[in-house]
């Protein structure tokens, strides 16, 4: 049974490595031919919130909705995080839009920071939603 176990969690490790590798790819493909769209639309919160959630495959409206489920929790932390760090907004605005607290933004963004750390794959996702909204 533990053979078993073993064997299936360096199966997924090997299968989690093997995805991050094609992320990467994707994401220098996609830098390449960046150029193929020369009239980007502006950076806005919504244009994150729909970057974000078409990623992760969910729809924007539930990323703003009032739950807490993981489905929605991470991409919209990770939303928030991006309004931050590429639209340099104040928590206030950040708040506005998410029809959160101040402090729920700033506890968002306090995790997504050190997750980032900790997890590669999450840190390479960021990367990967971030470059397709600059472009």
């Amino acid at each position: 049974m533990q053979n078993s176990i073993k064997q299936e969690q360096n199966t997924v490790k090997a299968l989690m490595s093997r995805i991050n590798q094609l992320e990467t790819r994707l994401y220098h493909i996609e830098r390449k031919t960046s150029f193929l769209s020369p009239y980007p639309e502006p950076l806005t919160p919504q244009r994150i919130t729909k970057q974000v959630a078409q990623y992760y495959g969910i729809s924007p409206a539930e990323m703003l909705a009032h739950n807490r489920t993981e489905h929605s929790r991470m991409p919209r932390n990770i939303a928030i995080y991006l309004c931050k760090t590429l639209l340099e907004c104040k928590r206030n605005e950040i708040a506005r839009h998410f029809m959160r607290d101040p402090g729920t933004i700033r506890h968002a963004i306090n995790v997504i920071e050190r997750q980032q750390r900790l997890d590669k794959t999450l840190a390479n996702q960021i990367r990967i939603i971030a470059s397709r909204l600059k472009y």
